[in-house]
């Protein structure tokens, strides 16, 4: 539960929306205290009222009577819980001073009604139903006479059951409140949910159960956004792929056409040039595929996929080396020899020296890390420069000149680490070598 309550802060909805509940438990609580009090207070006054008129009937019964038969007359008015006696001091038995209402309102009222010759008090009486007697004093020709009513009106019960009572209404509608928000909190938590797996490919959102009509909105609001923009990177795939496979059978007649016609010192500059457009060409088409996960291929040995594309570059004679690591964790072939060449022919147009592949795991913390790493012994990039290279069509400053490059290396080598669940960064060697590291993370 607290894991639910904790991603809502001061300025989430359910935090307003507890705030607004606890509020009306609050109001409620206080507008019941005061109708109740007020409800008490006619309570009591009435009471009193007919106490004190019972009081003063029996007093004048007393003061009519001759002082042989009061005695029998006193008998005859009592019961159980009403009882007229003659006392021989007015200091008999401990008092109550009413502290709290509704006791001391009605004692208040009382005193008011019989008058002053009538002494009014509260003593306690265990076994009266709330504890307490009221004690009615007065003087009937030179004796001591007390009327002691023992109540059972619900006026005088202690004002803690009242609140205890209010109490237990508020805990009621902060529990009613409490079922409410986490019904609320449970589709939000679910839609939360969702969204954060949602970091790398944007897939439409499942409806929650039970969620009201605004969550089912904006979850249909989303999905058509999330169709909408798969039409136009589908599009764009589309253009893009179509125009590359569409650039490369003129190319084809135009290096024929060149080998048949033109002379050595031309066939070579145009030779170059052909070779960066067919770059180029290959670069769009790879871009492409990676957004699309096409071509990523079957996985394989990722020792034996390095070591087949280290082959093929010191066939061609360029200084490309690779030492067996043992490193068997499988992975999609295409995928790492697209990422690989693109890292690998950065380091051999940006780099100096030789190039050389790294492959080992690491062991960090509690999970193993695979590192394919393409080191140089070039200046290297700074991690605002390796930032911006990433971004697709990018070229830094000093490598305009470059022929056969669109900007697209990088980032297509980005979608690649990012769509086998890996990460691409920067890293620094001995003698302060460059290298770029494709890293995987591994459970096992």
């Amino acid at each position: 539960m607290k894991s639910q309550w904790r991603h809502f802060g001061k300025d989430s909805l359910i935090f307003r929306l507890v705030l607004l509940v606890l509020g009306v438990a609050v109001l409620s609580l206080v507008l019941q205290v005061l109708v109740t009090t007020s409800f008490i207070r006619v309570l009591a006054t009435d009471f009193a009222a007919v106490m004190a008129s019972t009081v003063k009937n029996e007093r004048s019964l007393l003061l009519a009577a001759a002082p042989e038969t009061r005695s029998q007359l006193a008998a005859r008015l009592s019961n159980i819980r009403h009882r007229v006696n003659r006392l021989t001091s007015f200091e008999d038995g401990p008092e109550i001073t009413p502290q709290r209402f509704p006791a001391s309102k009605l004692n208040e009222d009382l005193q008011a009604q019989v008058g002053s010759d009538i002494r009014v008090s509260m003593r306690v009486a265990p076994d009266s139903p709330i504890g307490v007697a009221i004690s009615f004093r007065f003087d009937v020709q030179g004796e001591i006479w007390e009327i002691a009513h023992e109540p059972s009106s619900p006026t005088l019960v202690a004002v803690g059951g009242v609140v205890g009572w209010l109490a237990l209404v508020a805990i009621a509608v902060i529990g009613a409140a409490a079922v409410g928000v986490s019904l609320v909190n449970k589709p939000l938590r679910n839609l939360t949910l969702q969204l954060a797996q949602r970091t790398r490919v944007v897939d439409p959102l499942t409806t929650p159960p039970r969620a009201g009509s605004e969550i089912r909105e904006l979850v249909t609001s989303f999905n058509r956004l999330v169709e909408s923009n798969v039409a136009v990177e589908r599009s764009k795939q589309q253009m893009l792929a179509g125009i590359s496979h569409d650039l490369r059978t003129p190319l084809t007649r135009l290096r024929f056409r060149a080998e048949m016609s033109c002379d050595a010192q031309a066939l070579v500059d145009i030779d170059r040039d052909l070779d960066a457009l067919e770059r180029i060409v290959k670069q769009f088409i790879g871009y492409a595929q990676s957004e699309s996960h096409v071509g990523f291929g079957e996985p394989w040995p990722l020792d034996e996929v390095v070591s087949r594309i280290v082959s093929s570059y010191e066939m061609q004679g360029l200084p490309v080396s690779f030492g067996s690591s043992g490193v068997a964790s499988a992975m999609p072939d295409l995928a790492i020899q697209r990422a690989l060449t693109n890292l690998i022919d950065n380091a051999l147009e940006y780099g100096r020296g030789a190039v050389e592949i790294g492959l080992y795991s690491f062991q960090n913390r509690a999970v193993t890390e695979i590192h394919l790493t393409v080191w140089d012994d070039g200046a290297g990039m700074t991690e605002a420069q390796f930032n911006e290279a990433l971004q697709p069509f990018s070229r830094l400053a000093q490598d305009r000149k470059a022929t056969g490059h669109c900007g697209l290396g990088l980032a297509i080598v980005a979608q690649i680490a990012a769509q086998t669940d890996g990460k691409l960064r920067t890293v620094r060697g001995l003698g302060n070598r460059f290298g770029i590291s494709l890293v995987w993370p591994r459970s096992e």
